[in-house]
């Protein structure tokens, strides 16, 4: 099973180019020019659920465990920092870009703890307006969509964002079109 694919399921958050959706990607990992963390904060090590819609066929939840420096889903595969992922902190909420197999963009999650309990936005290409909402914010140049085979008249694989600025990132995350998926701590025994 690809990063890519394991990812989806993990975090629940992200689609498989395989099953039609689209990628929504980043140059690089966001925010710009902030440090790289070594580690999850200690208050999100532990065990998550979420009973997102869609998420899991079968109509369980999504387990998320989160180590020191790892996320681990229920397929077993790693998102480990500093191999095939960077977390930022940023303001009150963190910002993981996680590395594409196939290219050098990223695919970004921001996530921010409330309690027990933990929201994580992500870029969602299949919301009506969205590909709208993102040219408003950084205009038509740096927004790039991709095709299936290259060719403009087929299918879009992959919707390429380019903020110039972390200000026009904080506006993508507040205006534009994002899928929040939220997780509950899983209390231990």
């Amino acid at each position: 099973m690809s990063l890519l694919k394991s990812t989806s399921l993990v975090l629940g958050a992200l689609c498989m180019l395989a099953t039609g959706c689209i990628s929504v990607t980043f140059p690089e990992p966001m925010p710009y020019n902030r440090k790289d963390l070594t580690s999850f904060p200690n208050a999100w090590h532990g065990i998550w659920s979420s009973h997102a819609t869609g998420t899991d066929d079968t109509g369980e939840d999504e387990l998320l465990v989160i180590f020191p420096d790892r996320l681990q889903g229920h397929e077993g595969d790693d998102l480990i920092l500093g191999k095939n992922c960077v977390l930022s902190k940023w303001g009150r909420r963190h910002v993981l870009s996680i590395d594409l197999d196939d290219s050098n963009r990223k695919m970004i999650l921001v996530a921010q703890r409330r309690g027990n309990h933990l929201d994580v936005l992500s870029f969602d290409a299949s919301q009506d307006g969205a590909l709208t909402s993102w040219e408003d914010v950084l205009g038509n140049k740096r927004v790039t969509t991709l095709h299936k085979n290259d060719d403009p008249t087929d299918k879009v694989r992959e919707v390429q964002l380019n903020p110039r600025s972390n200000c026009q990132f904080r506006k993508l995350v507040k205006h534009g079109s994002t899928d929040l998926v939220t997780y509950t701590r899983v209390a231990s025994e």
